[in-house]
């Protein structure tokens, strides 16, 4: 399982970059770059979330581990990709979908901080 943990936070980490890297895409609109960087930076960060995930689950794997990267890449998807559909305006579900995302990747933190308190972080 770690393999899938390490492989999806490269996947994340390489939509992250190249996202942030296309903030010029939104011709000067302030407000679409910013919901773009925000994409981004989540992306970024948890996809060294889903590495610690990996480097955690060689160790000591829990079904709260699976589930914490389950939820993070679902979040992931859904606040990133949420976020850049409104800002490049492809008019998809977005308003529900950003929200959604965000509690997924907040259930993901919980489920990690139950694996901590489950196998006491081994």
């Amino acid at each position: 399982m770690a393999r899938v943990w390490v492989v999806a936070g490269g996947i994340g980490g390489f939509a992250g970059v190249g996202l942030g890297a296309s903030t010029h895409l939104t011709n000067g609109d302030v407000h679409a770059a910013q919901l773009i960087v925000t994409a981004s930076n989540f992306l970024l960060f948890h996809s060294l979330a889903l590495l610690a995930i990996g480097a955690l689950s060689r160790k000591a794997s829990s079904r709260w581990l699976v589930a914490a990267g389950c939820l993070f890449i679902a979040g992931m998807t859904m606040f990133a990709g949420g976020l850049t559909a409104l800002a490049i305006d492809i008019g998809v579900a977005a308003p529900w979908i950003i929200p959604v995302g965000g509690s997924a990747i907040l259930l993901g933190w919980l489920a990690l901080i139950v694996h901590g308190g489950v196998s006491g972080g081994d």
